[in-house]
């Protein structure tokens, strides 16, 4: 599966694309919303925004996003809250998933299993 990772921290994401990339993935890493445009969205078969989710306040950006990403490719954001007004407002921008922050890279990996990839 192609995946695209965001995360503030770049030490992170070299960690995402170790972790993604020794189970078969293909995992490229952005550091903004902004950044993650340039990887022209549409090729990818998963988005996985790991930023705090103070850092997702601009609903515009996450618009954005998704209008360049194929509407069958998932946007999954992983989250440290559950404020229900945070979800409602991401997943009006575009996110249609959530997937809990705390839970460990194993479950993460079972959960990424668990989507088809679209063709």
């Amino acid at each position: 599966m192609k995946i695209l990772y965001i995360h503030e921290d770049s030490s992170k994401n070299s960690l995402a694309t170790l972790f993604f990339s020794q189970v078969g993935h293909e995992c490229q890493c952005a550091t903004s919303l902004l950044e993650a445009r340039e990887f022209e969205p549409s090729n990818f078969e998963l988005i996985l925004l790991d930023v705090p989710l103070q850092f997702l306040d601009s609903k515009k950006e996450l618009k954005r996003l998704r209008s360049l990403a194929s509407s069958s490719v998932p946007i999954v954001c992983l989250y440290e809250t559950t404020d229900r007004n945070q979800f409602e407002r991401l997943n009006s921008a575009g996110v249609t998933d959530f997937f809990p922050a705390t839970k460990s890279m194993e479950d993460l990996l079972r959960y990424v299993k668990t989507l088809k990839p679209q063709k």
